[in-house]
This record gives structure tokens, C-alpha cells and sequence, in this order.
């Protein structure tokens, strides 16, 4: 009997498991070596066996306990693995275990008593794992087990000698906003559908990726400085992978939700000692994600900056013309302006527009209804009537339609009349400024307005990629625009070394992002023919970047082109190799100079960051470097 206990392989794991955990004190402390042994207890055991133990080690507490010294910090503590050596144990979890016990992994990794900063980062390093390694229907029981944790984001700081990394995030919320992006078609809406307006929100926030630094006051000259960046990859791809959500009222509520964490971004001020990086390109995507997902009516709806909301002449004109149809079903009320302006709204994803227009079929609940859509129509007039008297072509098209309007708003006096006090001093002024363009009402044609729209197709001008780049370079980097384009003149070859032109903090916060591993993407059929990744000074990014890559694009190498300004074509979905390193077992990771090989000219911006917005370094690759092979399913 005792040696068939003994040759139980799963009893064998749980001995060897309570042997590696068996210490934990000043005296007998846990050291790596046993955190490794009781690691390869459970992934040495097939699957099932594995999910048993993890089970009974979780029942037990046996599994926080792991999960404290897999994290270990402590003054006195001998435990602790390499982040390489976590990320091999969540990639080996991960692909053979169900979401159940990947939860109570990630779970007892939540009650650790690691640092919060430590716990969140186990929590999102495995959830990444599960991202890239687990099957499909692990990721979704995954999320759907850990979403009911969520909860506000919280203020997470990291010390690092003199400076102070702070991230505001859940760390649940963190990790399904990783995954969720994974999932199969029609899931992600439905695992969002679910949570509540704060689980939302946390979501979204996580998705942002704002973080802060702070460098205390000895060290530079008496004067603490601080900034704050945001990586808002990770909230683009949550609404893309929302857009399958089809009940109104959950866009809707997905929207608000994604709005109000553009707003908490846009609030973001900079001050004496504090700089905000990359901050107008991030409000850039997360107005375009939203665009996306609810239309450009919404895109509209959100500044660019405090107290402006630019739109396009096209935009405007559409916002003009369903204007004009909402003043017309007040002074004719029958359904067929109502009815088209509520298609027309729901057309351009606009969905309080259409609910308020639909509203409007209704006689007399419409003309209260209308009432909502005051502020947006005093906005849309003087943003027409702006543009109307500085841009001909603009106000010969538009013009028509702003005199319906005038007319129907004579014509409305009686409906205006049961207004509030409010609401008419804004109509007045609304008339005030047509009589002031237009002069006194004159009858148009029905068909002028109709006509104006079918015929407008005023292009916008192309945009100006080049200085929008150089833009936000200086604004990453603190340089002038005149500087960026000094060093971007200068060609390849002839470009200074980046640490003439950023600080070493500056240079050592960019290079830290890539602590929890690194990812190359080269061809195979060079790897196979030189034995190496590439040649000295090759681009690599981040781990996380290449997962937010990957999130946002399905894995199409030629989005992920795009994305990392690479020559169309450069990337075959048969040649590609993708290769991580841990960050230990690479060399001299640095700064892009713009004067490797692999710079192109057209697309290369000081800085580390790709023309795409994707952090990179450079770092040379001996055969000896130790790499393990990402395969993208197809």
C-alpha cells in the first residue's frame, strides 16, 4: 500500500509541494530553488492531475502561499523567481488548464500578500499569458470568473530608487481587458454586457494606461519632477471588440462609459514640474476608437481640448441639415421629418439623437423632447455661421438650409412661446445670429436644402502625417518641433546619439518597459540561413506592446505593418518568425538612433516610439540568445 502512495504522481506533487512551503521564517527561509521545485510539481503533472492539485492547493490556502513566495520582495526572504521564470509557469498554465483553475491561480495571486503593485503585475502577467496560450473557451470562462472582482481602479505605486512609477488600475479589471480582446466573435459584448457601470468603467480606465512618474526633490537640483503618459492600445481594442454589441441600450451605456474616461483623460493638466506625454495623441485614439464603435456623431460630441468640440465641414453640414429637420417637425408636426431625422441619426450612430427624433413622431412629447437637443443646436449654429463667413464654398452650400431654418423658427413662435426662460434666450440668439448673416427671412425652395446635401462632397485635405508626427515626437520627448526636425534632416548615418538629446531617467523609464520580456519579428528564412534574429542593432518592442498588437489587429501581419511603419509587404504570414527574450538574456538593450539599418527614413522618429505610436529599442542578437517561438493561430 505505501508504495502505491508513493507512486501516485499526484500525491508525490502535493508532498513535494508542502516540502518546498515548509520554511517561511528568518530561520528557515524559502528560497527560489524550493519555489521552482514546488512549480515544477504541479506543471510536470498532466493536465487534469494539475487542475486537481491546484484545486486542493487553493481549498487549502497552499496556494496563496505559493503565490506570495513566487513574488517574494521581502527584506529577509530567499524566494522570489525571475520575471522569465514567471511568465515560463503562466505560459505552461496557461496552455493546459481551464479557465476555473486559472482563475484560482490568478485568484490567490489577488490574495498574496506580495506589494499591490507585485500582486497587479502577477495578475496582468498572466493574464497575458492565458491572452496568448490558453483555448478559447478558457479565456471566456476565465473572464467571465474573475470579472465579479472588479472593482474601482485603484492608485498602484512602484518605488524605484529616488522615482515613484504610479498606475491607476483594477488589477481584475486590468487582466480582462487583456484578454477580452481575445475572445471569439459575439463574446466580448456580451462578457461587457454584464458588468456593472463601475466594472465598466474600471475596464475602460484600465484600458487607458495612464501612468505617472514622480522624481523626489533630491535629485534634481532641490526640484521634484513628475509626468504622465497613457497607452491607450489596450481601450481601442475592448471597443473594437465591442462592436458586435447589438441592444441600444448597451451601446449606449458602452459609449458613456468610454466618454467619460476620454473626459477624465482630457482633464489631465500639466502644471509647474509636471508634464503630460503623449497625452493629445491619446485623446486622438481613444476619439477615433469611440468613433468607431458608436459613429461620428459621438466622435463629435467629444472635445479636443476644454471648451472646444471641432467638427468637420461635412459633419457640420449634417449636423445643420438634421437641425433643420428637427425645427420643421415642430412647425409641421407629422411624422415624416421626425421619422427621417431619427434614421438619420441612427444612420451616423448617433443614439440619444435618434431615441430624442423618435421621441418626436409623437406630437407635442416630441416638442418637449426636442428641448434636449437645444445646447447641441446653439453649438452647430454658431460653429456653421463661423465657418459660413470665412469659407465661401462653405456658405453657398449651407446657406439654403440656414434659411428653412430661419423661416421654420418664424413660423415656431407659438411652440417657442412654451419654452423656459432659458431655452428661448437661446433660440433667440440662434435667430439673431441667422439675421445677422443671412438679413431679414426670405422663402427658399423645399428642394434647396435636399439638393444641397445630395450634391455636397467637400473633401477633406489630406492629412498632414508628417508634421502630425513631428508634433507629438516633441511633445513625448520634450524637444522643439525645430530640434525633431534636425535630427529627422540629419539622414541616416549622420543622426546624434539619443542621450545628447533625453535625459538618463528618461532614456531608463523608456527601457524599462521592456523588463517583462521583448519581442523580435523577423524573417524564418533568414533566421534559418544566419542561425541568428537579425543583425546588430535590430527593433524590438515590448511583451505587452506586441500583445496590444496583436489585440488590435487579429493578428494581420499586414496591419501589424502598418502599425509598426514597415514597408508593405515586409512581414509573410509564412516567413515570419516571432521570437521573446527574456529580459535578462538579452544584451545591450538601447535607444533607436535612427541610424541603424533598419530605419527607414520615411517612418523612423526619435524617441523609441514607431511612427505607429509603438515603443521600441535596439539591441543586437548573438546566435547564443536564448529565444522561445510565438506561433499566431490562423
Amino acid at each position: 500500500m505505501t508504495g502505491q502512495v508513493a507512486a501516485n504522481p499526484l500525491i508525490q506533487a502535493r508532498q513535494r509541494v508542502e516540502t518546498a512551503l515548509s520554511g517561511g521564517n528568518i530561520a528557515n527561509p524559502i528560497t527560489a530553488n524550493d519555489v521552482r521545485d514546488a512549480i515544477r510539481a504541479i506543471t510536470s503533472l498532466p493536465p487534469n492531475d494539475a487542475r486537481a492539485l491546484i484545486a486542493e492547493l487553493s481549498r487549502n490556502g497552499s496556494l496563496t502561499r505559493l503565490a506570495s513566495e513566487v513574488m517574494d520582495t521581502r527584506w529577509f526572504g530567499a524566494g522570489g523567481i525571475s520575471a522569465g521564470e514567471r511568465g515560463n509557469f503562466f505560459a505552461a498554465v496557461a496552455q493546459s488548464q481551464d479557465g476555473a483553475t486559472l482563475a484560482q491561480l490568478s485568484n490567490a495571486f489577488a490574495q498574496s500578500d506580495a506589494s499591490p503593485a507585485d500582486r497587479s503585475e502577477a495578475i496582468h502577467n498572466l493574464a497575458f499569458a492565458i491572452s496568448v496560450h490558453a483555448s478559447p473557451q478558457a479565456r471566456l470562462d476565465y473572464v467571465n470568473r474573475i470579472s465579479g472582482a472588479i472593482t474601482e481602479p485603484q492608485r498602484i505605486d512602484r518605488q524605484a530608487g529616488p522615482t515613484t512609477i504610479t498606475t491607476y488600475s483594477d488589477a481584475e479589471a486590468s487582466a480582462l481587458a487583456t484578454v477580452l480582446p481575445t475572445l471569439q466573435r459575439g463574446q466580448a459584448g456580451a462578457v461587457l454586457s454584464r458588468l456593472s457601470d463601475v466594472q465598466l468603467a474600471s475596464v475602460l480606465r484600465s484600458g487607458v494606461g495612464e501612468t505617472s512618474v514622480r522624481t523626489s526633490a533630491m535629485t534634481i537640483g532641490g526640484i521634484s519632477t513628475s509626468s504622465s503618459s497613457w497607452n491607450p492600445s489596450g481601450f481601442t481594442a475592448i471597443l473594437a471588440a465591442a462592436r458586435d454589441v447589438t441592444d441600444p441600450a448597451q451601446r449606449a451605456r458602452i459609449t458613456a462609459a468610454a466618454a467619460g474616461e476620454y473626459m477624465v483623460t482630457l482633464q489631465a493638466s500639466s502644471n509647474f514640474g509636471h508634464t503630460l506625454t503623449g497625452q493629445r495623441e491619446t485623446l486622438a485614439q481613444m476619439r477615433a476608437a469611440i468613433g468607431q464603435f458608436s459613429g461620428r456623431v459621438a466622435m463629435r460630441d467629444l472635445p479636443e481640448t476644454l471648451g472646444s468640440a471641432p467638427v468637420t465641414r461635412e459633419e457640420l453640414l449634417l449636423d445643420v441639415t438634421q437641425m433643420s429637420l428637427d425645427i420643421i417637425g415642430i412647425v409641421e408636426p407629422t411624422p415624416f421629418a421626425d421619422g427621417t431625422n431619427a434614421l438619420i441619426s441612427a444612420g451616423r450612430g448617433d443614439a440619444v439623437g435618434a431615441v430624442l427624433s423618435g421621441l418626436g413622431i409623437i406630437p407635442y412629447l416630441g416638442d418637449l423632447a426636442k428641448v434636449g437637443k437645444l445646447g447641441r443646436w446653439a453649438q452647430t449654429m454658431e460653429n456653421a455661421i463661423q465657418l459660413a463667413k470665412t469659407d465661401p464654398a462653405f456658405r453657398a452650400v449651407i446657406e439654403p438650409i440656414l434659411s428653412r431654418i430661419q423661416g421654420a423658427l418664424e413660423l415656431a413662435g407659438g411652440a417657442i412661446s412654451r419654452l423656459s426662460e432659458g431655452a428661448r434666450a437661446t433660440v433667440g440668439r440662434m435667430k439673431a445670429q441667422l439675421d445677422e448673416l443671412l438679413g431679414p427671412s426670405t422663402a427658399r425652395s423645399d428642394d434647396a436644402a435636399r439638393n444641397a446635401v445630395d450634391n455636397f462632397h467637400m473633401r477633406e485635405p489630406e492629412a498632414n502625417w508628417g508634421g502630425q508626427n513631428v508634433a507629438m515626437t516633441a511633445e513625448r520627448t520634450g524637444l522643439s518641433e525645430r530640434r525633431v526636425n534636425d535630427i529627422l534632416d540629419a539622414g541616416r548615418g549622420n543622426r546624434p546619439d539619443p542621450s545628447t538629446y533625453m535625459s538618463a531617467g528618461a532614456i531608463a523609464r523608456h527601457l524599462s518597459r521592456f523588463d517583462d520580456g521583448i519581442v523580435r519579428i523577423t524573417s524564418r528564412s533568414s533566421f534559418e540561413q544566419r542561425g541568428t534574429l537579425g543583425p546588430p542593432g535590430g527593433f524590438v518592442m515590448p511583451a505587452s506592446e506586441f500583445e496590444r498588437i496583436m489585440d488590435l489587429t487579429g493578428g494581420d501581419l499586414r496591419r501589424v505593418e502598418t502599425i509598426l511603419g514597415l514597408d508593405a509587404g515586409k512581414l509573410s504570414d509564412s516567413d515570419t518568425l516571432i521570437g521573446f527574450i527574456r529580459r535578462e538574456d538579452a544584451g545591450d538593450l538601447r535607444m533607436p538612433s535612427g541610424n541603424e539599418n533598419g530605419a527607414h527614413d520615411d517612418f523612423w522618429l526619435p524617441g523609441g516610439y514607431t511612427s505607429g505610436g509603438i515603443v521600441e529599442a535596439v539591441m543586437d542578437f548573438p546566435k547564443t540568445i536564448k529565444f522561445q517561438e510565438i506561433r499566431i493561430p490562423q
